[in-house]
């Protein structure tokens, strides 16, 4: 019966260590600050990949309509995003919803940032989701683009 027991709690730890524990998930505008990119846009068609860069697992891309970008520069109309395979600390694809906007954060290659609320849903010029606080906020656009903007302007001020 012992055994079992160290058995057991063996393999909590394995199924613990290989999975996402992030010990503190970030809102929205503390994300933004790992990010490499942050747009507005809509989600258009999810395909299968055979492979997801750094974890070699079958996971999903999208194509992503950019209509906006409010951080880093994107040259392009339409982009390929990466979503999490689980063990990754990264979100879902397929808890986004086509043809609805979003405003996205993104890391280098168009990758869901990890570990943090890394969308927000977009209805009629105002977001909502965990913007800044641990709960559910709703925002205008123009208010969440305003503060982006300061985020942006004080890492440059940090980098100089």
């Amino acid at each position: 019966m012992k055994k079992l027991a160290v058995i057991l709690i063996f393999l909590g730890f394995v199924y613990s260590g290989s999975s996402c524990d992030c010990l503190h998930l970030k809102h929205f505008l503390k994300t933004l600050k790992y990010s490499e990119y942050a747009v507005i846009g809509q989600l258009v068609k999810i395909t299968e990949v055979d492979s997801v860069p750094l974890y070699g697992k079958i996971g999903l891309k999208g194509k992503f309509r950019v209509q906006q970008v409010l951080k880093g520069e994107i040259e392009t109309s339409e982009i390929e995003i990466i979503a999490g395979v689980g063990t990754d600390c990264r979100e879902f694809l397929s808890s986004l919803k086509f043809n609805t906007d979003y405003v996205l954060l993104l890391n280098t290659d168009f990758v869901f940032s990890m570990c943090g609320c890394t969308y927000l849903p977009l209805k009629n010029g105002v977001v909502h989701g965990r913007i800044d606080k641990k709960k559910d906020q709703i925002m205008p656009l123009e208010q969440l683009v305003e503060k982006v903007n300061r985020k942006k302007r004080r890492s440059k001020k940090d980098r100089i």
